[in-house]
């Protein structure tokens, strides 16, 4: 290649990343932070399920390839981690806390490439949101599979935004080898490309037309079922304490809790546009008043891993079982989560798709889990409208400080999320 060609690659990439100095700034302090991040960790003994996590990775280093029973998830993510650290010949937790947290990184400039085939002038400070999303940002130097599992789910999605929907499906087949309950994303994505290709036209010919698009996606959909089938079951372990339920909505009440606390300055900034709509749409007041008695007849705190008031979940969960002004405090802020998603904008019409999706991702499970919430809140910082540049970096530096709040808890041991 002639260097004139080189320069001029190299150039283009540059576009490509940044554009401006104060961008290139804000790209090293990540990595300044992030890097800190996992050295204030490395060294740690297993934090709660890494115990798991890592022991299925050491069986797999000692070539004993039976599953860890106290994981309910399919090995891929540990055979890869098992097969790297067996390259490097290295076997120790530092190691794997390492090859996790590279992978881990990754997650952060597919979500950047993805956000700019969405909406290319925020795509930077977006990918700032997503990079200190309080409820993952803790996980990044961790052997835990949910920062993996997302980054396969944006590959996969990054692949169908770029029409390459034979890789897509396959990537996302591969993320059910990580997390089971990716088989919700890949038909997400599967149904997402139909919408954007062909509209709401169901006829012979667009039928014909998704099912060459999707191959991947049906076979990637039938070996799940097929897994079932011969599992007899969705878990792999931890089946008791696993079980597939659609009679529990925990899972999508503390979304709705976290998503009023956690996007707090677009709350905030929304409390007028709410009150207009409340006043303009009337009977959305019976709406949110039937909501309130489902969410008071239905709430509960049953599972028995959320009762350990370490985790700060846990902590939240008991105390609005314990009395009712208690509960009613819990409940406000699921309320207001619940009105502002009529208020809140998506991109294109077919993103509105993620909200159902979202339901029938959180509904199966019983057990109330902050992790279970990466992809939504992810999915939705990617589709959401873009607000004023004054409430988008508020919201940056927002999530930045609760970062560092939740990582305090878990390197001092005072909570986990």
């Amino acid at each position: 290649m002639r260097p004139g060609k080189k320069i001029m690659k190299f150039q283009n990439l540059k576009k490509y990343l940044f554009k401006n100095k104060y961008q290139v700034i804000v790209f090293f302090f990540l990595l300044l932070v992030f890097a800190t991040a996992f050295r204030l960790v490395e060294n740690y003994s297993e934090i709660i399920d890494e115990y798991y996590h890592f022991g299925q990775i050491t069986r797999f280093l000692g070539h004993d390839f039976s599953l860890e029973p106290g994981l309910s998830t399919l090995p891929g993510f540990h055979l890869l981690v098992a097969f790297i650290l067996q390259l490097l010949g290295e076997k120790g937790l530092p190691w794997a806390r390492f090859v996790t947290f590279m992978f881990n990184l990754l997650t952060i400039p597919v979500f950047y490439a993805a956000a700019r085939k969405i909406e290319e002038k925020a795509a930077f400070v977006r990918t700032m949101q997503f990079a200190f999303l309080p409820i993952i940002f803790p996980y990044y130097p961790l052997v835990y599979t949910d920062i993996f599992s997302l980054l396969l789910v944006f590959c996969a999605l990054f692949l169908a935004l770029s029409k390459k929907y034979y890789l897509s499906g396959i990537v996302a087949t591969l993320s059910i080898a990580v997390r089971q309950n990716n088989i919700i994303w890949l038909m997400f994505i599967n149904l997402l490309t139909f919408i954007s290709e062909s509209g709401l036209k169901i006829n012979v010919q667009t039928v014909r037309n998704h099912i060459k698009r999707s191959l991947t996606f049906i076979l990637g959909a039938l070996l799940f079922i097929l897994f079932v089938l011969v599992n007899h079951g969705f878990a792999t372990g931890a089946k008791s304490f696993q079980h597939v339920t659609f009679l529990n909505m925990g899972n999508l009440y503390f979304f709705l809790f976290s998503f009023s606390i956690i996007m707090l300055p677009q709350s905030l900034a929304s409390f007028p546009k709410i009150v207009a709509f409340l006043r303009k749409e009337k009977k959305s007041i019976l709406l949110i008043f039937i909501f309130f008695l489902l969410l008071l007849l239905s709430f509960q705190n049953s599972h028995p891993w959320n009762q350990y008031t370490y985790f700060l979940r846990n902590k939240i969960l008991v105390a609005a079982a314990s009395s009712p002004p208690l509960k009613l405090l819990y409940f406000i802020p699921i309320v207001y989560g619940f009105i502002m998603f009529f208020i809140v904008r998506l991109q294109k019409k077919e993103y509105y798709l993620l909200y159902p999706f979202i339901i029938l991702y959180l509904l199966p499970s019983w057990l109330v889990e902050v992790r279970y919430l990466f992809i939504p809140f992810a999915m939705y910082l990617l589709f959401r409208k873009r607000l004023s540049d004054r409430v988008e970096k508020v919201t940056a530096a927002y999530f930045f400080t609760l970062s560092i709040v939740f990582f305090w808890g878990l390197v001092n041991w005072v909570f986990f999320l």
